[in-house]
């Protein structure tokens, strides 16, 4: 007869019961696919709000027809409709940053989703990262027709067309940082619908979107500096425009405040996370 001992009998049940530790890709495949069927579940909504898209484009040529700026290369109506093209291919993107992450983690507070995922040992910013690939892709299906549209009125160059996808690439990349510090944010703040309501308003008023940056009040364009999408735009609008838009800084300079944006964001959400992780283990996430 083999005896067992009652630590060698513990030590094989939980040997047998561990959690298996899943890979960076496996989580982030996981967490986009998740996010990408959510939003695919509601095809009405999906089919509406590709109506919205045609709308806009529709309304900002109306907009085109009736606004002149000062700070323009020119206030004929096809410049006028560039610029608010531009402006709504990036503000598309806003949910990224700002509403997508924090009702995704509403909702997996809610569902008991990211209890399971803290009991897990995979990777947590993976998981928030894929959360934010999947709102970034889906949004990305709206953007198409405005970028196409765009191009047909520009009648850029190929290296323009280039130029400008590259642009809003980094720019995305950039609010998907955004967008994970906010959903971090969200875990440790509970309720923040106030403050991401201001900060939507800040994207669409001291950005340039809706005016051009150079028009704005001084301390507007000091707020303004904060937000990707500012560069995003004055630099999407210099390819458009070309020598005759006058940007914020010279181009080199702001594609490094732009790139350097989205390395700051990068960093701090891994800080932050350990954070967040830290509260997790102690109180516990259930209590939110």
């Amino acid at each position: 007869m083999v005896s067992v001992t009652t630590s060698e009998l513990n030590y094989k049940f939980h040997s047998e019961h561990a959690p298996v530790a899943v890979g960076y890709f496996t989580v982030f495949r996981h967490s986009f696919l998740k996010d990408i069927r959510i939003q695919m579940r509601y095809k009405q909504n999906f089919v509406a709000q590709f109506i919205r898209t045609l709308v806009f484009i529709l309304i900002f040529w109306m907009f085109a027809l009736s606004f002149a700026f000062e700070d323009l290369p020119a206030n004929d109506t096809g410049t006028v409709f560039l610029f608010f093209l531009s402006a709504i291919s990036l503000m598309m993107y806003d949910g990224v940053a700002l509403w997508s992450p924090y009702n995704t983690v509403r909702r997996d507070l809610y569902n008991g989703t990211l209890e399971a995922i803290y009991q897990t040992p995979g990777s947590r910013y993976a998981y928030y990262l894929g959360g934010t690939a999947a709102a970034a892709l889906y949004n990305s299906v709206f953007v198409v027709p405005l970028f196409i549209t765009l191009v047909l009125v520009a009648s850029p160059s190929v290296t323009t067309v280039i130029s400008l996808a590259v642009t809003i690439l980094v720019a995305l990349s950039t609010l998907m940082m955004m967008g994970i510090l906010v959903g971090l944010t969200a875990i440790l703040w509970k309720n923040m619908s106030a403050l991401l309501g201001i900060l939507s308003m800040l994207f669409q008023f001291v950005t340039g979107t809706i005016v051009p940056f150079a028009s704005l009040p001084i301390w507007a364009q000091y707020v303004g500096y904060i937000f990707p999408i500012t560069w995003g735009l004055d630099l999407m609008r210099f390819y458009i425009f070309g020598a005759a838009w006058q940007t914020i800084y010279a181009l080199p300079v702001m594609w490094l405040i732009l790139v350097g944006q989205l390395l700051f964001f990068a960093i701090t959400s891994v800080v932050l996370l350990a954070k967040v992780e830290r509260f997790g283990k102690k109180q516990g996430l259930h209590l939110l």
